[in-house]
């Protein structure tokens, strides 16, 4: 009996192929040195760009990764011949390309850029992209070119004149104090084919050179003072460099104290400023200034040659585009002569460092014909909200020079000053003196003139033993030479 021993024996099956990393030492050392210089080179950009920096690691982190993880994808469906994979890796990196296709395509039908504007009518382009792109040249140079072109009417050129109004009136309400930079070739060229309607005409230069005049705030007398300076401003002087058509001439017609005519002469002009003064008994107590102006527009072309700023009434062409009367009236406050008119702030946190708002540069002693001259010169202080004014004295050892004085008025919209160098002649100065004392004290009664001047600055400041420049001693008379 034959026994058999059968031996039960297990065939491995073939593993499913995998993904294994393998890498070697040569490919371990050239990462390593790949992400140190890579780090390198990002410090680099962190210490000395960090605006590079930003762009640098927002692409590592975000278009780096992208790439790829693509790049896995297409590489496993080729290295496993599963092409879809392939394909779906291609799709993926189509998409963002596809995506920034269209949005140039978008922006290059729709931006408001040269060349992007073919596709609209002419209503459309008004209608829709000229609100957006009203300060810029690109839609009034398209506009231009479709009226040279012959394809747009003059409804149309009224209806872009009439956004163009409507922006100016919103933007600048009391009219224009510069050109009108991107729209004066359509103007020009829209005038030259009269396209443009006399009311749409009208209303653009009502819009340019604003609603009404003004007068600027009055100075503020004192009783027993009979007449009072004015200035009345009106119009622009871009009006040339703006394609406007129309000159705004005006004149003063009459001046009115509290209602009752009073006499004004005028003393000034200078294209749209016209300064006079009146003459009549102030009282104290409140007044009210009205000054009445007749306007007209005109052709320009009338104004050839002349400054229509400068024409009195009996002078102006007799044909105008319109002719209508403004008034303009301002508070008008007479002080007692022994009224305090401009108060003194005292607070210490109002004057930077204590120094009154001024600041010391120089205190030189120069020869003179006469004599020797003082010059002291200084400069405005940074950060001061309040307006100063000061008289200005040098404690030369026992001898004390008045300088005269200096002010800086703040104002809404700038500042005016007496200027912060002034001198003074002096018969003489003993060689010895080398230092001085500089005394600001507050005088409010030197800016009483400036309505915007209601409170200066009120603490005495005393710059102390500051160096003088002995100038006057480095002649060669005070050598003892020829």
């Amino acid at each position: 009996m034959t026994d058999h021993c059968e031996q039960d024996s297990t065939e491995e099956a073939p593993s499913e192929p995998g993904f294994r990393f393998q890498y070697s030492l040569r490919t371990f050392l050239i990462a390593t040195l790949a992400i140190g210089a890579g780090g390198g080179i990002l410090g680099q950009l962190f210490l000395r760009s960090p605006e590079m920096f930003q762009i640098v690691a927002g692409a590592l982190a975000t278009v780096v990764p992208f790439l790829l993880a693509i790049g896995t994808i297409a590489w496993l469906g080729v290295r496993r011949r599963r092409w879809g994979l392939v394909v779906w890796g291609g799709l993926l990196l189509a998409m963002p390309l596809f995506g920034y296709a269209l949005v140039m395509l978008a922006e290059s039908l729709h931006g408001s850029g040269p060349r992007k504007l073919g596709m609209f009518s002419t209503q459309e382009v008004i209608d829709q992209r000229l609100d957006q792109g009203i300060d810029e040249p690109w839609i009034w140079r398209e506009l231009e070119g479709r009226i040279q072109a012959g394809t747009m009417s003059n409804e149309e050129v009224d209806a872009a004149l009439k956004k163009l109004i409507a922006h100016m009136k919103k933007t600048k309400p009391q009219g224009f104090d510069s050109p009108l930079h991107w729209q004066d070739d359509f103007l020009k060229t829209a005038v030259r084919r009269k396209m443009i309607s006399e009311e749409v005409m009208i209303d653009l230069c009502d819009a340019f050179f604003g609603p009404a005049p003004s007068i600027e705030p009055l100075a503020r007398p004192r009783e027993g003072q009979d007449s009072v300076d004015f200035t009345i401003q009106y119009g622009s002087n871009w009006a040339a460099h703006s394609g406007i058509p129309l000159g705004l001439i005006w004149d003063v017609d009459q001046v009115l104290l509290d209602g009752n005519p009073v006499e004004a002469t005028m003393s000034h002009r200078h294209g749209g400023s016209w300064t006079g003064r009146f003459q009549g008994e102030l009282s104290v107590g409140q007044h009210e200034l009205t000054v009445r102006v007749e306007c007209a527009y005109v052709d320009v072309g009338k104004l050839v040659g002349i400054n229509g700023s400068d024409l009195r009434r009996k002078l102006w062409p007799k044909e105008t585009r319109k002719q209508w009367k403004q008034e303009v009236s301002a508070p008008l406050n007479v002080y007692a002569k022994d009224a305090q008119i401009v108060s003194l702030v005292t607070d210490p946190k109002l004057s930077p460092g204590g120094t009154g708002g001024v600041r010391f540069k120089q205190l030189i002693v120069q020869p003179d014909p006469k004599g020797k001259k003082i010059i002291f010169h200084s400069e405005a202080v940074g950060g001061v909200v309040l307006s100063i004014s000061y008289d200005v004295t040098v404690q030369l050892g026992e001898e004390s020079v008045a300088l005269g004085h200096l002010f800086l008025v703040t104002r809404d919209n700038g500042s005016i000053s007496s200027g912060f160098r002034m001198e003074k002649q002096i018969d003489r100065l003993d060689p010895s003196i080398q230092t001085a004392d500089v005394i600001l004290t507050p005088n409010g009664k030197h800016v009483e003139q400036y309505p915007a001047a209601k409170q200066i600055l009120g603490r005495k400041v005393v710059i102390p033993d500051v160096s003088i420049e002995r100038l006057d001693l480095e002649t060669r008379e005070a050598a003892g030479g020829p």
